[in-house]
């Protein structure tokens, strides 16, 4: 047979398959287990890389995980703490940008430019990370050098050192403190407002109260049978603040995490960079 007799006769077998309707049958004996449950019969856990939510509640996996707060800081993006030298959650460490002083405002007005804390990631500015620990700052104020972006170390445009930029810790823990207390109050206040519109009609994963008995961040499970989530207290009583406690007002607030993301993450973040002062 010719070259071109055969390659006719493989097109033509190949178009007569596209046209088949005959389905391959299912076969007749069950799934084995070294392929349904194969993370037993092998002593390895179950590795998951399925982003899919579907496929989590396939798996039994634990569902709500959108409304838990320790899962979504847990989830941010890894970012390096510039203190410790250990990379975590975004989400639980401090944003610092290096940005150009303000001169009517900044500690040293012969200093061009300052690190300055912010409480809202953002993405304008040179950027480091460090320790969100009041406690750790302090102690390791000696080494601010190392809180520079890398970016303004490596630019070739210019060279920034130590004696060009402001660093305080007093300064730092101050203002940035002086910022999440005013965000907190900001936040509360049309919280409670939109909580006093529409009352909830399920139960609520966060409750905030304002109680010196209770520990500033616990977990506690529901008295109600028909809930089965835990529900997470955040005691806002180290934080000493007289308008927030007369927000709260000795009530338990209850609040969803998922309609008030930004005030729970926000109150998260301000009780864990007081938690070594207030012990």
């Amino acid at each position: 047979m010719s070259k071109p007799n055969a390659l006719k006769g493989c097109l033509e077998s190949l178009v007569s398959l596209e046209k088949t309707t005959r389905q391959p049958s299912k076969p007749s004996c069950g799934t084995s287990p070294l392929i349904s449950n194969f993370e037993k019969w092998s002593g390895k856990p179950r590795k998951l890389y399925s982003r899919d939510a579907q496929y989590a509640k396939k798996l039994c996996l634990p569902s709500g995980l959108s409304s838990n707060i320790f899962a979504q800081l847990l989830t941010s993006p890894m970012r390096l703490d510039r203190i410790t030298r250990v990379r975590a959650p975004k989400e639980l460490l401090v944003q610092v940008k290096l940005r150009k002083a303000d001169i009517e405002a900044s500690v040293d007005r012969s200093k061009p430019f300052e690190l300055r804390p912010t409480i809202r990631m953002e993405r304008e500015l040179p950027t480091s990370y460090v320790s969100n620990s009041s406690a750790l700052v302090h102690k390791r104020s000696s080494s601010d050098m190392k809180w520079l972006p890398s970016s303004a170390n490596n630019s070739n445009i210019r060279q920034i050192n130590q004696a060009d930029f402001v660093t305080q810790p007093e300064w730092y823990l101050q203002d940035y403190t002086k910022e999440l207390l005013g965000s907190l109050r900001k936040a509360l206040s049309s919280a409670l407002i939109h909580v006093e519109q529409e009352p909830r009609k399920s139960h609520g994963d966060i409750v905030l109260v304002c109680n010196p008995r209770l520990p500033a961040i616990s977990v506690r499970k529901s008295k109600k049978p028909s809930v089965v989530l835990a529900t997470t207290l955040l005691n806002l009583d180290p934080v000493k603040d007289p308008e927030v406690e007369k927000l709260v007002n000795n009530r338990e607030i209850e609040l969803s995490f998922s309609e008030h993301q930004s005030l729970c993450l926000l109150i998260y973040r301000l009780l864990a960079f007081q938690a070594d002062c207030t012990k």
